[in-house]
């Protein structure tokens, strides 16, 4: 039986960004994988650009469900794995039972022997809310393999971070994986999301990810979490 891993992203293409190297290697180890999405990517242009029209956030929902379906066909993840639950972009503080529901079935259904999620560092709320629900569910849940935290974009100062990685280094929870084998399908699993990298609304000035380069280390780095579980 092969091994299943689990993957949460807060938004279409987080996964990807985050793990997309990794996703690719481990799917050629021969594991399972599958990709957890809370939001539903309805917000990416109206918050950020003030745009709500051509592309409208129902019109961003399908886009970005159907980029997501692409850009796992591109890294060897079935569309059948990837479970879309639905919650609206930028609101999973306000629907963290719900969410932590789904995701503690989700758990003790699939026993994976590995998880990736959010780091608590991030900028974005929904990856930091991400990470707390994940972090509870892991306790309370029938797991008992590794899980892994990963970085989209941190909100703290070069300086912090910098710090807390020589503070994690010392303490051998940061874990670097060498994806250099995999960049290349994972830049061509990046571009399918072409709604977050390219210009496609006149009022645009910007792509949504400035820099795509960022995201093509030859090493993916997380921060390794010790689950304790929660006493019964």
């Amino acid at each position: 039986m092969k091994k299943k891993i689990i993957v949460v992203a807060p938004h279409p293409d987080d996964e990807t960004l985050g793990c997309g190297g990794t996703i690719a290697k481990r799917l050629a180890e021969g594991c399972e994988i599958f990709v957890i999405v809370m939001t539903d990517g309805r917000n990416a242009f109206s918050k950020l650009f003030g745009i709500c029209s051509e592309p409208n956030p129902d019109e961003m929902v399908r886009m970005r469900r159907t980029e997501m379906n692409r850009a796992m066909k591109v890294l060897g993840v079935p569309v059948e794995n990837i479970l879309f639950l639905g919650v609206e972009d930028g609101k999973i503080e306000d629907n963290v039972d719900v969410l932590a529901t789904k995701v503690l079935e989700i758990l003790n259904e699939l026993q994976p022997v590995e998880i990736y999620f959010p780091y608590s560092g991030d900028y974005h709320r929904d990856h930091r809310a991400a990470c707390l629900i994940l972090k509870d569910c892991l306790k309370r849940s029938s797991f008992s393999g590794i899980a892994y935290s990963y970085s989209v974009g941190q909100r703290f100062s070069r300086a912090r971070f910098f710090i807390a990685k020589l503070f994690t280094r010392f303490r051998n929870d940061l874990i670097f994986v060498d994806v250099s084998k995999y960049l290349p399908k994972k830049a061509a699993a990046i571009t399918e999301y072409e709604s977050q990298t390219k210009i496609i609304c006149a009022r645009q000035k910007r792509p949504v990810i400035k820099n795509i380069s960022k995201y093509l280390k030859e090493y993916e780095t997380y921060h390794l979490f010790y689950v304790k579980k929660a006493k019964r």
